[in-house]
């Protein structure tokens, strides 16, 4: 048995692996038809969370690969979250 998987390189952008990620999830759900896309019920046999809160653990960010969030406010809020953690290391 193989290990099947897909390696994107995105050399000619910047590239935000966090945004990026998000985006191709985004992507993935709209092709199988919102709602397909996650498992229901709970994700691990020790918890109630359902899988999109163990993977992402942000509700705007479940909101954006979910189709509900729009691009420019994941983006506002993920640079906003890097100038915290920056200005918490510099202090």
């Amino acid at each position: 048995m193989g290990c099947f998987c897909i390696g994107l390189f995105a050399t000619w952008v910047k590239y935000h692996c966090i945004f990026g990620t998000l985006t191709l999830m985004r992507w993935v759900n709209e092709m199988m038809g919102y709602g397909a896309f996650w498992r229901q019920g709970p994700y691990e046999f020790d918890s109630n969370a359902t899988d999109a809160q163990l993977l992402i653990g942000d509700d705007d960010l479940i909101a954006y690969v979910n189709g509900i969030m729009e691009e420019e406010e994941v983006k506002k809020k993920l640079h906003k979250s890097e100038e915290d953690w920056r200005n918490g290391l510099l202090s």
